[in-house]
């Protein structure tokens, strides 16, 4: 035996010997790899990897690309339905843009089990992010035709539906407690959780599908939130070219922490995607708004609670138009040339607002003027203006609150504070107004006041306290040209109260009391602190009815 042989067979033996004293083990040699179980580190059950990866649904993995041109929709929408057949889960969508020529149908005609649709969030500076654009006439988002919805969360898109059609919109909840979370969301309806119960949408920042640049409100449309039952909108904002920002109907809606810019109507409560729908114990606080022509609308609202709301602005989102040219006759009629074609109606007399280098070519704060063909409009001077210098029109703000059927509704610690063309806090609704047993306490109208209730009845609906209207400058002009009163109380005649014929309020109850400025003693003349009251007279006392009669207790 050579010399170099020895060391070579002493390891070779050593190493058979140490593999004849490893414990055994099933081979897995020829075991497929989509087959192969093991343990996660500190697990102690073994899963097979494709197992492991189901557990999140990524919709490339079915062939989803997110490059901005190819259709993704089918590859999407068999990610979601295997989400679904496995019991629901997350189906999630990495960084990228899809394009999609159907919407997705996010249910199931079997079983009813919640899926979730995850995105890394809205594209920002650098690009990163996950955006989803369809343009047709349904939701991008929804349980389609299918009988059971499955949608039970969305987080992190940037959503985009550019159809203006009455039945599109970005995202339709119909489940119980589901919600949409942190995304950007542009189109004709944003969410529409009408028909959801306790559905929360927060962190949501909607636009409209017209921009605050619009020179027509004839191209604003659509709602970018719908609130049902229990339904609430949280730290969201509205900005631009939408004709209800929220509109909230049923039992328990709430818009807390919200704002809205650039757009016909705030708030409406009572309205669903059918028009008019009734709404009770909504909520809404904290609510800001800039430039929105009326921020707050109760238009059909039973026991709801509106307070500590700021209202901002003096003219509408849409932007100023300037005047090319001005001419003044002998009678100091102004003609003004705009520059771009307005939309103001021809011929009928309208409010704009006028900025103007010339003071003299502004008597009032918001000028009447009438339009005469699409690019001019009229306006009357008391005198000779002098020399044109420049300026430009706008329209004007038109209500900071209004109030059309309210009951048991308390409105309280806000300030009605934008120039509104016709009133700060409108009380009519162009003579729809009905009003019963509703309290509003320490609201106050920014100089455009108060426009009182054609049926002076309905302020026997109201209990006012502290209310008012800030005086001076510019709130006497404002009240003086459109009839506004700078308060709501001390109006009331005998007539107006509860029991008379005119009052929707319930009544008359004993222990009511109101301010009348007509009462009379019974039977004619002055009356003393306890006496019977009638109307017809000049007296300013506090009636309050005894259980049988309305007696002076003030």
């Amino acid at each position: 035996m050579k010399a170099l042989d020895i060391p070579r067979r002493l390891f070779l033996g050593s190493a058979v010997g140490a593999l004849a004293l490893r414990p055994s083990r099933i081979a897995q040699a020829d075991t497929a790899f989509t087959d192969f179980s093991f343990a996660a580190t500190g697990s102690t059950f073994p899963r097979t990897m494709p197992d492991r990866l189901s557990d999140v649904v990524n919709v490339k993995d079915w062939g989803a690309l997110g490059n901005g041109s190819a259709n993704d929709a089918p590859a999407i929408q068999k990610a979601i339905d295997f989400a679904i057949s496995r019991g629901g889960g997350k189906v999630v969508f990495p960084p990228g843009n899809y394009i999609l020529s159907s919407p997705l149908e996010i249910g199931s005609n079997t079983v009813d089990v919640p899926v979730m649709l995850v995105g890394i969030g809205a594209y920002g500076q650098a690009g990163i992010g996950c955006s989803i654009s369809y343009t047709g006439a349904n939701f991008i988002l929804s349980k389609g035709s299918r009988t059971n919805d499955c949608l039970a969360w969305v987080e992190g898109f940037n959503l985009a539906n550019g159809s203006t059609s009455a039945g599109a919109g970005c995202v339709k909840l119909t489940r119980s407690l589901v919600g949409v979370r942190q995304c950007s969301i542009n189109g004709n309806v944003c969410v529409d959780a009408s028909a959801a119960i306790g559905a929360t949408i927060i962190d949501i920042w909607a636009s409209g599908l017209s921009s605050n640049d619009d020179a027509s409100f004839a191209t604003w449309s659509g709602v970018c939130f719908y609130l049902g039952q229990t339904c609430t909108a949280m730290s969201c904002r509205c900005v631009g070219g939408y004709l209800i920002a929220y509109a909230l109907s049923g039992s328990g809606p709430s818009c807390i922490g919200c704002s809205a810019e650039g757009g016909a109507t705030g708030v409406r409560v009572g309205w669903g995607p059918s028009g008019e729908t009734a709404a009770d114990s909504c909520t809404i606080q904290g609510f800001q708004t800039e430039a929105v022509n009326t921020p707050i609308d109760l238009y059909n609202a039973t026991a709801c609670l509106v307070q500590g709301n700021m209202i901002t602005g003096t003219v509408s989102a849409l932007h100023g138009v300037s005047i090319s040219g001005v001419s003044v006759n002998g009678s100091n009629l102004v003609t003004v040339t705009s520059s771009a074609p307005h939309d103001l109606p021809i011929g009928t007399p309208t409010r704009v607002f006028l900025f103007v280098n010339n003071p003299a070519f502004k008597e009032t704060w918001f000028q009447i003027v009438t339009a005469t063909d699409p690019t001019h409009f009229t306006y009357q001077l008391s005198s000779n203006p002098g020399t044109w210098t420049g300026g430009s029109w706008q329209y004007p703000l038109l209500y900071s609150i209004r109030f059309r059927i309210c009951t048991d509704c308390v409105v309280m610690g806000m300030e009605a504070g934008i120039k509104a063309a016709i009133a700060g806090v409108d009380l009519d609704y162009d003579g729809n107004a009905q009003h019963i047993n509703n309290v509003m306490f320490g609201v106050v109208s920014d100089t455009s006041g108060w426009k009182l209730p054609t049926n002076r009845g309905n302020l026997a609906g109201w209990k006012f306290i502290q209310c008012g209207a800030i005086t001076g400058g510019d709130s006497q002009q404002i009240n003086s040209e459109f009839g506004s009163t700078r308060t709501p109380t001390g109006v009331m005649v005998f007539a107006d109260l509860p029991g008379q014929g005119t009052a929707y309020q319930w009544g008359p109850i004993e222990g009511q009391e109101y301010d009348i400025i007509d009462g009379a003693k019974a039977g004619g003349g002055a009356a003393a602190f306890g006496d019977n009251l009638q109307g017809g007279g000049s007296g300013h006392y506090k009636a309050r009815y005894n259980g049988t009669n309305w007696q002076r207790v003030g």
